[in-house]
């Protein structure tokens, strides 16, 4: 533990010891990752005063390497959410210290601002160390939303330094407010869809480097939450796609069995959320739901989706076709290639309803859908989307199917006869009532 996160521990000790329970439970979390030893478990257990067995037990922890970070993970396992915020607002605050007099930030509040985002999050253009940067202005008026946006400083920390994130320069604590200062893109993925000849990139390249960007991300076990076109940033020079949103992340300490997320935290990505996140009818913006890795892969199907068909953001006709490879063999024609078709079913995957069958980023980067050996034979970015002509295709082609079955049964008697005694012998048939005279 270095000498700044000691210091954080020291100058709120008596807060730590008051919030902290040294239950089994916590300290089979850290001997399991080595930052206590047997011995240390056995002496803190003779220890029968809770405080005093909590004092000896940071005492402990100040002495080990990467005790911050794994103390951290262990007390939020165990729901020790005091002590959380305690640790993650003090670091916030000594990482502040001394930035503003040496870094002042630059931005005009009343300028055309980047992006806006949930609960007053806005972001501006702006300056800092002589750079032009972004700077995220989040609110911070208790110590549940200083939490929040420490848990998302400290997972983006984990992340950017993969060329697929974004990088995250420095926080900057006002009254009231958290300003982050971050690398400055030249557009969102949104707008880019828009005007795909404003940088020279290819859509399958795109989608490429988003899945690296977040195959890095769950290397890390954080899970994103936060994929939709508005968090993909892109600039220019060089050609480059970043993930940003990294305010509902979190870290996954058990990979089998995932994670707990309120169904209110992922409301801004809706539309691109999976269906883990649907909530019961009596509980609709509060109720607990699992989310794995997999959600996150969901959420890059539909992104798939939207580039491949330069922004339709309708998945109404995606997610209600389901066994299309039976209807392959009629519909890939000349019009239709073969790679559509599979960037269909590739996508149709990654959207199943069911989360163990959806793919993982690093198989998704070996199929021809954005594997680099098959980005040169890619088309003109502006050119139309055969994806939503495959679409179209296969409606009509179940269309006539069914047309052709009901003109069948139509005209055949004895098919009519025999389904509707079928139907009959099915159907439910309500016991009689007994009146009493």
């Amino acid at each position: 533990m270095d000498k700044r996160e000691k210091s954080i521990i020291g100058s709120n000790l008596d807060g730590l010891v008051d919030q902290t329970i040294c239950n089994n439970q916590l300290l089979t979390k850290l001997q399991a990752c080595n930052i206590l030893s047997a011995d240390d478990v056995e002496e803190l257990n003779i220890l029968e005063n809770r405080f005093k067995r909590s004092r000896a037990f940071y005492d402990i922890i100040q002495t080990r390497d990467r005790g911050f970070s794994e103390l951290v993970n262990a007390l939020k396992d165990t729901n020790q959410t005091g002590a959380v915020n305690i640790l993650l607002t003090g670091k916030l605050k000594r990482e502040n210290v001394g930035l503003e007099s040496l870094h002042a930030i630059k931005y005009d509040i009343s300028s055309e601002f980047l992006g806006k985002g949930l609960h007053g999050t806005v972001v501006y253009k702006g300056r800092w160390t002589n750079r032009e940067v972004a700077i995220k202005r989040v609110n911070a008026f208790n110590d549940i939303e200083k939490n929040c946006i420490a848990n998302e400083i400290e997972n983006l920390r984990e992340c950017d330094s993969h060329e697929n994130i974004i990088r995250f320069f420095a926080p900057i604590e006002k009254p009231n407010f958290v300003y982050v200062v971050l690398e400055l893109c030249d557009m969102t993925l949104k707008q880019w869809i828009g005007n795909q000849s404003s940088i020279q990139i290819q859509q399958r390249e795109v989608l490429r480097q988003i899945t690296l960007g977040l195959e890095f991300v769950h290397s890390k076990n954080i899970l994103l939450l936060g994929m939709k076109p508005e968090n993909v940033l892109l600039t220019r020079n060089p050609s480059k796609v970043k993930i940003s949103g990294f305010g509902l992340s979190t870290r996954v300490e058990n990979l089998q069995v995932g994670c707990n997320v309120t169904k209110h935290t992922v409301v801004e990505t809706l539309g691109f959320d999976a269906p883990e996140f649907e909530a019961p009818a009596n509980d609709e913006f509060n109720s607990q739901h699992i989310c794995t890795f997999a959600s996150d892969v969901y959420s890059l199907g539909c992104m798939y989706f939207y580039v491949l068909t330069s922004g339709t953001n309708d998945f109404g006709d995606l997610k209600s076709m389901e066994n299309v490879d039976t209807d392959l063999k009629d519909i890939v024609t000349n019009e239709i290639d073969a790679q559509t078709a599979k960037d269909f079913l590739l996508i149709q995957n990654m959207i199943s309803h069911n989360p163990t069958t959806r793919p993982s980023c690093t198989y998704l980067l070996q199929q021809p859908t954005v594997k680099s050996s098959s980005l040169n034979a890619e088309p003109n970015a502006n050119s139309s989307t055969p994806l939503l002509s495959f679409i179209k295709k296969i409606k009509h082609k179940r269309w006539k199917d069914k047309l052709a079955l009901s003109k069948l049964y139509e005209d055949n008697e004895n098919l009519r006869t025999k389904i509707t005694e079928l139907v009959a012998s099915c159907s439910f048939q309500p016991e009689q009532q007994h009146v009493q005279e």
